[in-house]
């Protein structure tokens, strides 16, 4: 059983993510920070955005540079066939280009659940709807 207490809390914290995208990216940028620290990465961030990627993570000399996309809630799918699921606009930029070479992975962040999904770049898609199911634990980054 939930106490009041601990309902509060909830509300509070969902509520968060109704604040503007700068932040709810801004958050989900140091989620991914403190799970790459605690999984024995370091973690580099350009100093102004237009390296193309939002930080650089480095383990046994090898380097990996990561585009960090975040939401706060979860949308529903257009099937009526599946549950809700996270939609995250992968794409960069206006036009939606893929990121190409300048960045290795993409870390999709679900900050109300805490979840995480990691793609290769290389094979993103403009959009990605993910399921809450498909998602990875935190303490797997040890291996990306």
């Amino acid at each position: 059983m939930v106490s009041k207490t601990e309902s509060q809390i909830d509300i509070a914290f969902s509520g968060m993510f109704q604040q503007g995208s700068r932040q709810v990216g801004a958050t989900g940028v140091a989620r991914v920070i403190a799970g790459l620290l605690a999984s024995g990465w370091n973690v580099l961030t350009p100093f102004e955005d237009s390296a193309g990627y939002d930080l650089v993570a480095e383990k046994d000399g090898v380097f990996k540079r990561i585009q960090v996309k975040s939401c706060g809630s979860p949308r529903l799918y257009n099937s009526g066939t599946r549950g809700p699921g996270y939609k995250f606009s992968t794409g960069r930029g206006g036009d939606k280009r893929k990121y190409g070479t300048c960045v290795d992975l993409i870390f999709l962040v679900a900050l109300d659940k805490d979840l995480l999904w990691v793609f290769d770049s290389s094979k993103m898609k403009a959009t990605r709807t993910v399921s809450p199911e498909n998602s990875i634990a935190w303490m797997s980054l040890r291996k990306i």
